[in-house]
């Protein structure tokens, strides 16, 4: 158990300065994609041989609104419904 928090500790140590380098990149302007950072951290876990599974996430999209506490739900909340014709 030891084990497996210090390697937990080390992959977030390593995710943060990867996150942070990203982040310095972007402020200089360069073009850094999301999808190499993901292929980044995809291969830090293969090197460091980690259990990870394949598990598709799905969130739910809420707007603000809603989150807030609003209590009608309408087309002008909701920019992705079919219905909406703005």
């Amino acid at each position: 158990m030891t084990k497996l928090i210090y390697v937990e500790t080390a992959v977030l140590s390593l995710v943060k300065q990867i996150h942070y380098l990203v982040l310095m990149l972007l402020r200089i302007q360069m073009r850094f994609s999301i999808s190499f950072y993901f292929l980044l951290l995809l291969q830090l876990v293969v090197q460091l041989n980690l259990p990870f599974n394949l598990r598709i996430n799905i969130w739910y999209y809420r707007a603000p609104e809603l989150i807030f506490g609003a209590t009608k739900y309408t087309t002008a909340i909701d920019i992705c419904s079919r219905y909406n014709n703005n």
